[in-house]
């Protein structure tokens, strides 16, 4: 019963005929009604509601979708027709029940005649609910029905302009005053995916019937649980009730709570509302029973429904009072309608069990071949829990994870070559090269892996300083050299850095050197673009160098080059004024806007687009007044017509509707529609600024926005962009001619938006000629640069991943509570001391406190470490103790001050108060050699 918002004819086509079916079908094994018929009922108010809500349901089946009322076919070939309900409405018998479903008005038309008096009573309600309803905040949103009501005199609601009006609000479009509206590239367009206000049934067509208004505190309503699901995904419809269900479904417990309170003359009346629930019952069984090809989940979905509504009414009868709980259960409607529930959903439940039963007893027939299982590739899968089970099937052995042609096996050679060559794209290539072949056999030949590593650490570490001091001025001078090097050096980025980490998946001072080397190349390709484009250093570089202080820099060359990128980052952010190239939104001070403004080619491009949109419109909003031409003539050709002369033939017992010519013309009319031109850039000069740099940005300009954002996607803990709805410019088709984006490097961000365009949307589809003033429409994307998953972050942050510095302690180590504070240098001594508690009982708390207390603050880390050395209170015969002092030792820290004297070991070694009462100490040589280590690896930035 559940279809999407805005259903088909088919789908409400789908229900009705159920509900046929059902109003003629019998249980198994009875001779009763499923829905009973009056004549079966002994109980007289039981069955007086009884035959007002079967009544109510032949006459609304007849109506809508053909049937048999009162042993005659009332149901018209040509749909709803004023005939039609006039002759539904003149078999209505005094005390009877007519409804009606309005779908052009989502309206509940229910007309109740008077038993006593010659009136009419007319009830009207909105079949659904509007979205902000039924996506309010309120655990459970009611449905009032009716919502207003009416008395008039019969002979009057049988008059034929009350019928012809009837017709007319059931069978023509949607009123436009009625449909709600929402705003879409800059206009206000038909909300289709909400339901129509019931405007013109309730506010308009009840009072024009001259009646009188019935209080609302004497009208018996019932309030409905609206348990619509509107939700909506990425723009999808969202999913309501069926809405014929809905309506018919309210109409049935408005009969049956208003013909009780008339049996009962109470107000309300519980336990004859039971029939309302036993019938509804039965019928959710009937469809579940004989709708064929569910799926196994709708099926137990529909089952488990079953059986909550079974347990509902057996609650709601504890509850009633003026029929005992016991009498219902002994009613045969009741036993009847449970057994025959009860028998669907064993029924149901034995199919999905087989088909389970099935699919589990089908032996496995795949098969693994060993021979294409390729283990190198797999080495870094941590299979911790399962490696035992992996043995028992499969002899892993030596043989196994190496390649067993040694012919396979590539010797990596010319190293020195590689590294002392000069500067060139070809030696970028081999680079890449060279690392490929040699990560193939990294587990058989790791000492080739790291090898080429450092080759290419070497050869990025001299470009960058020889760029940094102003020299390889062939490429910082010519653009063409400048490109045919930066293209080689984006793929050796992408694959020194992958390969690296994935290679020192386990060691901290082998991704120290990784990170460094792969911030050198993002920077030089920094310079690059800043030397041929000199509007690029106006621009921050958008790398915040915090992350730089948890990095292991273990060798003096690895320092002294961290240095240099500490000052040219540090150098960049200061000395800039506008945003970054990485920043989310496009602004006035964007660097896609101020370059293109300056550009002209871009300026000259931005004019070609703008001159072809230009012409589009005017194309467009010709075709608009040729077709209200023509709209027009069609209307001059109606009122020469004068009246309708259409006419029915009958011809071998069928009758066939012949159309008059202004009835022709009339349909010709309203069938004159016009799609919408969408406008090519937006209407903003700035967002139009931006799309034309997309189309024509400069190779330079992207490579050094994407390598940032590669580098950050590499080394950061966080995404730079949050996932949302993501589309984007380069799928703009219409723009394509203008575009020279093809082979950029690393697809990892582009110009796009978080909405969808005009054309794009559920909004897209043709409208008469008369319904818009303009068929021009504003291109609805925004100007943001979007990730691979959404839009680019405002608050990023640069916070490198902890793999890629922390030291990783046996789960059996005496520190292991210490591990988080082995790796980092910001906390507080306090910390330490409070989880002294916890400390293990292989240590001392002295020792616990000690090697907890050595690291925060980074300028004290020396002078703790030569104190608790010198002093006996740390271990050295400890492996995490050799690690903490590597960590101390060798990962970078803030940079140092030129006055900072507490890294400075000839400083230190001045202090003559530091070594009284040490120097004696067995321990003082190997702390003097540690301090001279020390000082080697921790000079002053």
């Amino acid at each position: 019963m559940v279809v999407p918002n805005g259903s088909s004819d088919k789908e409400n086509d789908a229900v009705l005929t159920c509900f046929q079916k059902f109003l003629e079908a019998k249980a198994e094994d009875q001779e009763t009604f499923l829905f009973p018929m009056p004549e079966d009922e002994e109980n007289i108010k039981v069955a007086r509601v009884l035959k007002s809500m079967r009544d109510l349901s032949e006459s609304f089946c007849a109506l809508h979708g053909g049937g048999v009322v009162n042993g005659s076919s009332i149901r018209s070939r040509d749909g709803l027709t004023p005939a039609l309900i006039h002759q539904s409405l003149k078999r209505l018998e005094p005390g009877g029940y007519w409804g009606m479903w309005v779908l052009a008005q989502n309206g509940v038309l229910l007309v109740h005649r008077d038993l006593k008096k010659n009136e009419a009573l007319v009830y009207a309600w909105e079949a659904q609910a509007p979205n902000h309803e039924v996506m309010g905040r309120n655990e459970s949103v009611r449905q009032i029905c009716p919502r207003t009501a009416s008395s008039v005199p019969w002979e009057r609601f049988l008059c034929s302009p009350v019928t012809e009006c009837l017709w007319e609000l059931a069978a023509t479009d949607t009123p436009v005053r009625a449909i709600p509206k929402s705003y879409k590239a800059g206009r206000k367009v038909n909300e289709t995916r909400d339901v129509v206000n019931p405007m013109y049934l309730i506010e308009y067509f009840l009072p024009a019937l001259g009646g009188n208004g019935i209080p609302a505190k004497t009208v018996r309503s019932v309030h409905k649980k609206m348990k619509d699901d509107v939700i909506y995904s990425n723009g999808e419809l969202p999913w309501r009730r069926a809405p014929l269900w809905a309506a018919l479904k309210s109409l049935l417990h408005v009969v049956c709570v208003t013909e009780a309170s008339e049996v009962t003359g109470k107000n309300t009346n519980a336990s004859l509302e039971v029939v309302y629930k036993l019938v509804v019952q039965n019928f959710l069984a009937f469809c579940l029973d004989n709708c064929s090809g569910l799926s196994e989940s709708a099926t137990v979905e529909g089952t488990r429904k079953i059986v909550r509504r079974l347990e509902k009414i057996e609650d709601f009868l504890k509850k009633i009072e003026d029929m005992s709980e016991s009498v219902w259960k002994q009613h045969w409607f009741f036993q009847g309608s449970h057994n025959f529930c009860t028998m669907v959903v064993k029924r149901k439940m034995k199919v999905c069990k087989d088909k389970w039963a099935q699919k589990c007893d089908t032996p496995v027939t795949c098969k693994v071949d060993l021979c294409k299982i390729k283990p190198e590739r797999d080495r870094f899968h941590q299979l911790k829990s399962a490696l035992p089970v992996l043995t028992k099937l499969v002899d892993l052995n030596e043989d196994f994870y190496l390649l067993k042609n040694k012919s396979d096996t590539f010797e990596p050679t010319c190293r020195k070559l590689l590294a002392s060559q000069e500067m060139s794209s070809a030696l970028l290539e081999a680079h890449k090269s060279e690392i490929e072949k040699t990560f193939i056999n990294w587990k058989k030949e790791p000492q080739d892996m790291i090898g080429q590593l450092t080759d290419v650490a070497t050869s990025i570490s001299k470009l960058f300083m020889d760029i940094r001091n102003d020299g390889s001025q062939y490429f910082c001078t010519n653009i063409e050299a400048a490109v045919s090097l930066v293209v080689p050096l984006i793929d050796l980025l992408g694959s020194y850095t992958k390969r690296g980490l994935e290679f020192y998946a386990s060691d901290s001072r082998g991704c120290g050197e990784i990170v460094t080397v792969t911030l050198s190349m993002v920077l030089i390709i920094d310079m690059l673009a800043c030397k041929h484009y000199p509007i690029l250093k106006e621009h921050k570089l958008g790398i915040d160098p915090t992350f730089l202080q948890y990095v292991f820099v273990p060798t003096v060359a690895s320092k002294k080059l961290l240095c240099e990128l500490e000052r040219y980052i540090n150098r960049r952010n200061t000395e800039s004024c506008y945003p970054s190239s990485i920043e989310p939104r496009r602004s006035k001070e964007s660097l896609s806007v101020r370059f293109a403004s300056q550009d002209a080619l871009m300026r000259s491009t931005l004019t070609k687009i703008q001159e072809k949109c230009k012409a589009n419109q005017e194309a467009k909003t010709v075709e608009h007044e040729c077709q209200m031409a023509y709209h027009d003539d069609l209307q001059n050709q109606i009122r020469k017509e004068g009246s309708c002369s259409c006419y029915w033939e009958h011809y071998q017992n069928r009758k066939y509707h012949h159309k008059c010519r202004k009835c022709n013309l009339e349909k010709e009319a309203k069938e004159i529609e016009l799609s919408f031109y969408e406008q090519l850039l937006p209407p903003d000069e700035i967002h139009q600024l931006a799309v034309v740099f997309e189309l024509k940005q400069p190779y330079l300009l992207v490579a050094q926005r994407r390598a940032i954002l590669f580098m950050s996607e590499e080394i950061c803990c966080d995404k730079w962009y949050d996932v949302t709805d993501r589309y984007l410019w380069s799928e703009e088709s219409r723009l394509f001619e203008w575009s020279d984006i093809a082979n950029l490097p690393f697809e990892i961000c582009e110009l796009g938006s978080t909405r969808k365009k005009f054309s794009q949307s559920h909004y897209n589809c043709k409208d008469h000629v008369t319904s818009q003033v303009s068929f021009i429409v504003t291109h609805d994307f925004k100007t943001e640069l979007m990730g691979s998953g959404g839009l680019a972050k405002d608050d990023f942050q640069w916070n490198i991943k902890p793999n890629l510095f922390s030291v990783e302690l046996d789960a059996k180590s005496p520190y292991k509570n210490l591990e988080k504070f082995f790796n980092i240098f910001s906390h507080c001594e306090n910390e330490i001391i409070a989880l002294k508690s916890e400390a293990s009982e292989d240590l001392s708390l002295i020792e616990f406190e000690k090697a907890g207390t050595l690291r925060p603050g980074a300028r004290h880390q020396l002078i703790r470490l030569s104190s608790s050395l010198a002093q006996g209170d740390i271990a050295l015969k400890r492996a995490e103790i050799v690690s903490l002092i590597s960590s101390t030792i060798w990962q970078a820290g803030p940079p140092s001050q030129p006055n900072e004297v507490l890294l400075s070991v000839d400083r230190i070694r001045t202090m003559e108060t530091f070594y009284v009462g040490i120097d004696s100490s067995p321990k003082f040589y190997k702390t003097q050699n540690l301090l001279r280590i020390s000082a080697v690896f921790c000079k002053p930035h």
